[in-house]
């Protein structure tokens, strides 16, 4: 790795750096370093901890800028040579201590493409970043992804959000702040793949995405009105879509069959009602997620599963299902989890699940008869079937061929978290939840 003599003004620019007062921990050692593979020149100012702040700069100008994980605190202004670099395209300050308004001038940088500042303690609301000195964020023409989460933002989510990037705005995530509307009128704007609102207090109705969303979350909201029954057509490539944890009420609308690439659905918890369209489980060669927990479903599971199932987690916990569990789950030969307790499900117990079943809650049915199942099923962990109506001796079942539930060396097996990944990116995934009861007392497994 050789080691260059940089200009004045970048070298400038790093003596900034390095007398900032939220740094004086770090090392007084600066590491310039090339990596002239045609991206551009990387420097490193090495911390006191073994981290480091990463920039990549191109002609003399910084182009991104990583100071996420750095204990900063304080306000960005206290970063005031940030909007002195014109070149910026990347901004990722999450993850410190950072409190205060977001100021204006981190969007007057005319180049500023990605911005990302979660996981902090920012609070005002976002049209604090309007200003006479500097551009409205609406009038950024180069952002196209912008990160707020974790934040204490407030008030209404402003209708102007929704016009950055002129036309190719793809991501925006403001979950887990305050927000308690969104100011109307609004557009969401067709570029725009990727929307996380998810903890937050709004309410109303569902904000309507655009046809080439892939990911959207609405989770942990008052959202209180029906889901639009025209809501499949603005689906029509989504992967990820969940809305649980709300108020909504009203039936499934079937015009959801018409996501068809639908990785993961999540409607649980609210006030749901109406039967399971069978559509909904013939379109099951993509989905690996389909929750209903906690509703108030009815009917019986349609025995319309298709031959080429490819679910991972079913959770119909607490609502008011009947009848018996479909034959055609044995298609579905990827289960992992099969939640159904708290229903009023009868029948005996479905021998013809899966053997990849590592959860098996059927609980609080009206199941009955002895266990003469002759398959095995040798991942299962978890199995609650207390509360029903089975008879004859646990000698048949045959817990020894069980061998994920006994404890041998194998300690990371029993380390796993069951979770469902997704649009195959790391930080894309559902985690699985489930309720035991023992002796009385409930227990939340994640």
């Amino acid at each position: 790795m050789a080691y260059l003599s940089l200009g004045e003004s970048i070298q400038d620019v790093i003596n900034k750096l390095k007398n900032e007062r939220e740094h004086k921990k770090i090392k007084q050692r600066l590491s310039v370093q090339s990596s002239l593979d045609g991206v551009g020149i990387r420097w490193k100012k090495i911390a006191a901890s073994g981290k480091a702040w990463n920039a990549t700069l191109q002609a003399g100008c910084v182009i991104t800028l990583q100071l996420d994980y750095e204990a900063l605190s304080g306000t960005i202004e206290d970063l005031s040579m940030i909007s002195s670099f014109i070149c910026l395209k990347k901004l990722n300050l999450a993850y410190n201590s950072l409190s205060g308004s977001i100021p204006p001038s981190l969007f007057s940088l005319p180049s500023l493409q990605q911005l990302k500042l979660s996981n902090n303690n920012f609070s005002g609301h976002i049209d604090e970043f309007h200003s006479s000195s500097f551009p409205h964020l609406e009038d950024q023409s180069s952002l196209l992804f912008l990160d707020l989460s974790n934040n204490r933002l407030r008030d209404e989510i402003p209708n102007w959000i929704w016009e950055i990037g002129s036309g190719d705005f793809w991501q925006l995530n403001l979950s887990c702040n305050h927000f308690v509307d969104l100011q109307k009128p609004y557009r969401i704007p067709d570029s725009l793949q990727v929307l996380d609102l998810h903890s937050n207090h709004l309410g109303g109705e569902l904000p309507l995405p655009k046809e080439r969303a892939l990911y959207i979350d609405y989770s942990n909201n008052k959202f209180d009105k029906a889901i639009p029954t025209n809501i499949g057509t603005y689906l029509s490539n989504l992967i990820f879509f969940s809305v649980s944890n709300n108020s909504l009420s009203g039936t499934i609308p079937s015009t959801l069959c018409e996501a068809a690439y639908l990785q993961v659905v999540d409607l649980s918890f609210n006030n749901l009602s109406g039967n399971i369209h069978p559509c909904l489980l013939q379109n099951t060669e993509n989905l690996g997620v389909f929750s209903l927990r906690s509703n108030n479903i009815s009917g019986d599971i349609p025995d319309e599963f298709s031959e080429n199932c490819d679910l991972e987690t079913l959770d119909f916990n607490g609502n008011n299902l009947g009848g018996k569990i479909p034959k055609s789950m044995e298609y579905c030969t990827s289960l992992t989890v099969f939640n159904v307790g708290d229903n009023n499900i009868d029948g005996g117990f479905p021998c013809m699940l899966p053997s990849s079943l590592r959860v098996l809650v059927l609980r609080s049915n009206k199941f009955h008869g002895e266990i003469t199942c002759t398959k095995h099923w040798p991942d299962l962990q978890i199995m609650d079937i207390s509360s029903n109506y089975f008879s004859g001796s646990l000698n048949q079942v045959g817990f020894s061929s069980w061998s994920r539930m006994v404890l041998g060396s194998d300690r990371q097996s029993r380390r796993e978290q069951l979770h469902f990944d997704f649009l195959n990116l790391k930080n894309f995934y559902y985690q699985d939840e489930v309720t035991l009861t023992i002796k009385g007392s409930k227990l939340k497994l994640p």
